[in-house]
């Protein structure tokens, strides 16, 4: 049902809205909005039947998005005929997004789409396009409440390779791989979503427009040279970087230092003229290797496909490297910070210890005696901060300090979860 209720959005009119209550295909009722991205909104909706209640995700596109786009572009000279082909072209564009969403519905790693339907506004020019869609979590929440291990950074980028070998047998190429198109289920599987501007290259790969997000785009889309499939496991990389390197892109200041917009051009005009990206600050090891490898300036020295990537990724996943929890970016203050950063130092000592003691005095007696430590007494009781990381019982300081989960927690485990599926 169409609401036809004009709102204002970032202060400005719309041309519809949704209300909580309003009845969509058929029988689906709005609940809530869970976000609005570039040009669409998204609610989640519920269906009774039998006794059971359903939940979906609905996205709601808007074309023409405001009265203000739609005056704009009868200045530019445009008849209101014209001006009706013209955003009515743009309605099939988003027609083939879902085209693609269909026909890669039912697979593991890509969110499942469900149903659409295009209804024309009774009172002028515009449309609203609603798709129906799975239900998700999306990434960054998530990692801000549940900071990842190592384990499970490697099984999101398997994960997305999943879904990126798909995309590649239908000669799809998504271009717009970040954190905020990435979701994870109630069952740990991480789905890449949002084919809003995914397109086919059965036309040409070449002198396409530059569309994607500037942060995680590879360097020939922003130069606007010809490209193909890496682009994509390029943007994963960046991903798996952000993920490795306290939820911070290349060349960006460490937290607590805040991100500026001077430092944010600068770190993307370094990334696309070609300076080497330094380690992530989580990046040591094969994995450290793996990802520097998938952001690669030339296309030649990246991994060939997301096949490759993944199977490197499995690989790196048992090289016996430690099992840290990383940092999700949200610091307090500086002492937060630090107290963090011990503890990291702290766990990669622990890992470097002497397993025997024919070991440790080997280490002992390689050290002249003007440079070994000395032993401190102090006359007051020494204190630990926090006082949570002491080991208890037979827990080794490192298992207390960084535990080890096979999987992310799930997210149903939370009381309530944001959920939140693919906003254009």
């Amino acid at each position: 049902r169409y609401a036809g209720r004009v709102a204002k959005r970032n202060g400005e009119q719309t041309m519809s809205t949704y209300e909580i209550g309003s009845i969509v295909f058929d029988k689906w009722k709005i609940c809530r909005e869970l976000g609005q991205g570039s040009y669409g909104t998204v609610y989640e909706i519920q269906r009774e039947d039998f006794g059971g209640v359903y939940k979906a995700a609905l996205k709601v596109i808007t074309v023409p998005q405001s009265r203000t786009e739609l005056q704009s572009v009868l200045d530019e000279g445009m008849t209101p005929p014209q001006a009706k082909q013209y955003f009515y072209s743009v309605v099939e564009d988003i027609g083939r997004e879902c085209a693609i969403m269909s026909r890669l519905k039912g697979t593991g790693n890509i969110v499942s789409y469900e149903d659409h339907a295009v209804l024309r506004h009774p009172d002028g020019i515009g449309w609203d396009i609603l798709i129906r869609m799975e239900l998700l979590h999306p990434l960054l929440p998530y990692v801000y409440q549940h900071p990842m291990a190592r384990r499970d950074i490697i099984r999101l980028g398997i994960d997305i390779c999943k879904a990126l070998e798909l995309c590649q047998r239908y000669n799809i190429i998504h271009r717009d791989i970040k954190p905020e198109n990435i979701f994870i289920s109630d069952n740990g599987d991480y789905k890449l979503g949002d084919f809003g501007i995914a397109r086919t290259i059965e036309r040409t790969t070449s002198g396409l427009s530059k569309k994607g997000t500037y942060s995680y785009m590879a360097p020939e889309v922003y130069i606007g040279k010809k490209y193909g499939f890496s682009v994509d496991t390029y943007s994963l990389g960046l991903v798996l970087y952000r993920m490795l390197n306290k939820n911070r892109g290349p060349f960006l200041p460490q937290p607590p230092e805040a991100i500026t917009f001077s430092s944010r051009e600068q770190a993307l005009g370094r990334r696309i003229s070609g300076e080497a990206l330094p380690r992530p600050f989580y990046g040591e090891g094969r994995l450290g290797e793996i990802v520097l490898k998938a952001c690669a300036f030339d296309p030649k020295d990246r991994y060939s496909s997301p096949q490759q990537l993944r199977q490197e990724l499995r690989e790196a996943a048992q090289d016996g490297q430690p099992e840290d929890r990383y940092e999700s970016g949200k610091i307090t203050d500086t002492a937060d910070h630090a107290v963090q950063e011990a503890h990291h130092l702290a766990e990669k000592a622990i890992h470097k210890l002497p397993k025997t003691k024919a070991e440790s005095e080997a280490r002992t007696k390689s050290v002249p005696q003007h440079e070994r430590p000395q032993p401190q007494y102090s006359t007051t009781e020494p204190r630990e901060y926090p006082p949570q990381s002491q080991p208890q019982g037979n827990q080794s300081v490192r298992e207390s300090a960084s535990p080890i989960r096979e999987k992310p927690v799930s997210p149903a485990s939370d009381k309530q979860p944001t959920c939140v599926p693919p906003v254009a």
